[in-house]
């Protein structure tokens, strides 16, 4: 019960979708689809959502459960495109979202979107090493992605500063002052120095970054949202923040030293004229590790979360940590492949 919108005195509408709890909710959702419920199980993935398997034939996504301000109309317009790359530009490994029987490509719980995409049967990448044969299969997808001239219905990505820089940087500013959580303390502190400089010198590239040569980008190619078929077919998820931006953003996904060899060699097959900056992937490698860093210390330190979820993120947040350390080598591994 609510006698007023929660915004109006600082608070957040917090509705709880578990394996336990929600499912109601979500089973009356799917009425919009016509989908007749024989069977519902909660999965446990998904850093900004929750997830659940609906028949074994499609998977049902309670997006963006950890963000206070969600941007409706934009993730709308994306999700559209999604379905316009998929059915006009006939890319196959597009996973888009299924409509409802209104033609909507999405529905709400309050303010919470939900989504209904077909269910792909395979492991994700993240769970394994991925093959050059993959990685040769991934790159020429991102190729097709790169190379489309059609942006009618896209917009532009965020704005190169990005807020999370300012909040992290407040949040470490005041570290002592607001940081009640001794677990926190002892994971943030012997970094502290070093993210305040880290920051200082992200918003550097960020002001001086040259917004040109915007292609279409997934803007998260993570291992976690790529999946291969038993038949060897490549399947991108999670397309949320498609976006025109820089095509350095989705490459530097791939910029590991493992990787970016093999991977440039057949992007640059297919995209022989495109010219990358090694500024460019430096301002996302800053963005990527940073923004990772706050979307963690933000959900322990201001969010309630149980403890199994509160273990998680503090492991995850040693892992985000501990990668920082890499990013200057990283740079060099990319400047001697570019």
């Amino acid at each position: 019960y609510e006698h007023i919108d929660p915004s109006l005195v600082g608070n957040v509408r917090n509705i709880i979708v578990s394996d336990q709890a929600g499912k109601s909710n979500i089973m009356s959702r799917l009425n919009k689809y016509g989908i007749k419920i024989v069977d519902i199980s909660f999965l446990p993935k998904g850093e900004d959502g929750v997830l659940y398997k609906v028949n074994n034939k499609y998977i049902l996504k309670f997006a963006h459960i950890r963000s206070s301000n969600i941007n409706i109309k934009l993730l709308k317009a994306r999700l559209k495109f999604t379905r316009k790359l998929k059915e006009e530009h006939n890319l196959d490994f597009v996973v888009a979202p299924i409509l409802t029987n209104s033609g909507e490509v999405m529905t709400l719980i309050k303010k919470h979107p939900v989504i209904l995409f077909p269910m792909i049967e395979s492991n994700l990448l993240e769970d394994k090493e991925i093959t050059n044969q993959e990685l040769k299969i991934i790159a020429k997808a991102v190729v097709k992605l790169h190379s489309l001239n059609d942006f009618s219905g896209l917009v532009s990505e965020n704005a190169p500063g990005s807020d999370f820089a300012k909040e992290l940087k407040n949040y470490l500013d005041n570290f002592n002052l607001v940081n009640k959580d001794k677990e926190l303390s002892i994971i943030i502190e012997p970094w502290k120095d070093r993210l305040l400089k880290s920051i200082e010198h992200f918003q550097m590239l960020a002001n001086n970054l040259r917004r040109d040569n915007l292609v279409v980008c997934h803007t998260d190619l993570s291992p976690g949202n790529l999946i291969f078929t038993p038949e060897g077919k490549l399947k991108i998820i999670d397309w949320d923040g498609v976006s025109l931006s820089l095509p350095e953003q989705d490459i530097n996904l791939f910029s590991g030293e493992k990787y970016l060899t093999k991977f440039m060699t057949t992007y640059k097959q297919g995209l022989p004229k495109m010219k990358l900056d090694l500024n460019k992937f430096a301002y996302f490698k800053y963005r990527w590790d940073l923004e990772g860093v706050w979307q963690r210390v933000e959900l322990l330190a201001t969010r309630k979360i149980s403890q199994e979820q509160r273990k998680h993120d503090l492991e995850e947040l040693k892992d985000e940590l501990d990668g920082h350390q890499y990013i200057k080598l990283g740079l060099k591994q990319i400047e001697a492949v570019l």
